[in-house]
């Protein structure tokens, strides 16, 4: 049991991107046994071999960095959805984002060009409502 600690020891293990790509190779081999497309079967397996090549690497900091995209990747296109939905409804109210530091602000409608300020970071920026 020691040897298989010691093994395991310093590599990078199982993290959101490994998730994503193991999840997305069992569609693509569901999805090849439907419609008999042996290139998806292909696919998937490269999937689950650099998935695997992502966990046994020693290389953390390479391996946290592809890691830290893919987050920062799906959280902006989650994020679209997260507020586009949940902000159409609100018709006395503009949105927009800061681009000092993301941060999501709400302004009333038909006040022509107005000067916006973070409340969070104080940037200043000119939007019309």
């Amino acid at each position: 049991m020691r040897h298989f600690r010691d093994f395991f020891e310093g590599r990078n293990g199982v993290d959101q991107l490994n998730l994503f790509l193991l999840g997305t190779a069992v569609i693509l081999i569901l999805a090849a046994n439907l419609t008999r497309f042996p290139v998806l079967t292909w696919i998937s397996l490269g999937l689950i071999i650099y998935s695997y090549f992502r966990m046994m690497s020693r290389n953390l900091e390479a391996r946290s960095e592809e890691n830290r995209r893919y987050l920062e990747t799906t959280d902006r296109i989650l994020g679209a959805f997260r507020t586009g939905f949940g902000h159409a409804s609100d018709r006395e109210h503009r949105y927009y984002r800061c681009p000092g530091c993301g941060q999501m602000v709400r302004v009333p409608r038909g006040k022509g060009n107005i000067e916006i300020r973070c409340p969070k970071c104080g940037t200043t920026f000119v939007r019309r409502t």
